[in-house]
């Protein structure tokens, strides 16, 4: 089943969404502004085109690897870690970047955790509908992602302002903000998570009394 009302209305399934299409919106903006911002600080086309292809680039080595730690460390764990990393980059570096250098490693650095939405977007509703409803689950969540994905880059084109010495500055901190509030929305769902997890513990048989107390603690 693709439409089952009872899945759409699982409070951790949407805040799963609500992460994934934020991070969307930051994400498609930086891949289709990031070689018009470098041409606004002075760099030529090329150079621009170097940038963009660096970007995409490094998430060839990025994409595998998160999914490699997620398995690792838990994906919801690697999804918060990743974003963090996104938001330093994308805060003090991206507003003091000023020379190609520091472009093409910039744009190599992001892209190895940048597209953290679309790697662990596909497990994260998973564990929330399990492998009988996620039909349904996915597809509402590609549903709202689809439409942040439309007007993503109309967003970062109208927060453009060449009036400004730093004419992509507006758009350099909303796409800050939409990985802010996306990780945001991470931490009620990994305690939706940790809950979960521990009363599954505490359905066992086999606990010793001292550790089902501190389960029932935490």
């Amino acid at each position: 089943e693709i439409y089952d009302v009872n899945v759409f209305k699982k409070f951790p399934l949407q805040l799963c969404t609500l992460w994934s299409s934020l991070t969307n919106i930051g994400y498609v903006i930086l891949l289709f502004s990031l070689s018009n911002y470098a041409l606004s600080i002075g760099l030529t086309t090329q150079q621009a085109t170097n940038t963009l292809a660096m970007f995409n680039g490094a998430q060839i080595i990025g994409r595998p690897a998160m999914g490699y730690f997620s398995e690792k460390i838990g994906r919801t764990n690697m999804t918060i870690a990743t974003m963090i990393y996104s938001l330093i980059l994308l805060l003090p570096y991206w507003f003091n970047i000023t020379t190609y250098s520091e472009m093409l490693s910039f744009g190599f650095i992001l892209g190895l955790g940048a597209g953290i939405a679309a790697v662990n977007v596909v497990p994260l509703v998973a564990d929330v509908t399990g492998t009988g409803k996620f039909p349904a689950g996915i597809g509402f969540n590609n549903f709202w992602n689809g439409i942040c994905s439309i007007i993503a880059e109309v967003i970062g084109l109208k927060l453009r302002d060449y009036n400004l010495k730093k004419p992509y500055l507006y758009c350099q901190i909303f796409v800050a903000l939409t990985y802010f509030a996306g990780l945001l929305c991470l931490f009620p769902y990994r305690e939706w998570k940790v809950k979960r997890v521990l009363h599954a513990r505490l359905a066992g048989n086999k606990l010793e009394k001292e550790v089902r107390t501190k389960y029932d603690c935490l």
